[in-house]
């Protein structure tokens, strides 16, 4: 591996774009790519870009899993990034513990997932127009989030990424449908979603 700035991306985008991998060689970085061992597996099959290094970990969104397998790959990374959503909080604080950017910035900070955006947004009366929307905590929730608004509706997971478990319902009655089926999906790395 180059002995110049490391940079580790946590999690591919599901589209198979990798601009993080492109900024990373314009930088003239050495690129890894901290992924599970299913997706690197994919990632082969379908030709995607290859980045210098991979390192498999069974659950990426585990911080203290995620910063020991970096760590085992014997390298300092200068930077560690979230390739989509389901990591942002992982990355981060695995970035933090091995004292790689962006951590430092904002001690305080703890990545918000769509949820608390929303919510931010809101209460900070940033001038975005926003969807009506409900908030679901669980799938039994999902009739009450839906109280008020009109059909047809999106349900999306708060925690879920690159459009992974997100359902759109022509009408009311598909609640109970969306319900079972969404409660047979598992996010990126196996986890369960939330919110």
């Amino acid at each position: 591996m180059s002995e110049g700035k490391v940079f580790v991306q946590v999690g591919a985008g599901r589209d198979g774009l990798d601009p993080y991998l492109g900024a990373a060689r314009r930088r003239g970085m050495t690129a890894i790519l901290a992924e599970t061992p299913d997706h690197l597996r994919w990632r082969s099959v379908l030709g995607r870009s290859a980045f210098d290094a991979v390192v498999a970990v069974d659950h990426p969104a585990d911080p203290g899993e995620l910063s020991a397998a970096i760590r085992a790959l014997g390298v300092a990374p200068a930077v560690v990034l979230a390739g989509f959503e389901r990591y942002v909080d992982s990355a981060y604080r695995a970035a933090r513990a091995l004292g790689a950017a962006p951590s430092g910035q904002s001690p305080d900070f703890c990545s918000p997932y769509k949820r608390a955006q929303r919510t931010v947004m809101t209460n900070a009366a940033i001038p975005v127009r926003q969807p009506r929307h409900g908030f679901a905590d669980t799938l039994d929730d999902l009739e009450t989030a839906a109280e008020g608004l009109s059909f047809p509706v999106v349900i999306k997971p708060d925690n879920g990424g690159g459009g992974l478990g997100v359902v759109m319902l022509a009408d009311r009655r598909d609640l109970p449908l969306a319900r079972r089926e969404l409660g047979r999906l598992r996010n990126y790395d196996g986890g369960g979603f939330t919110g």
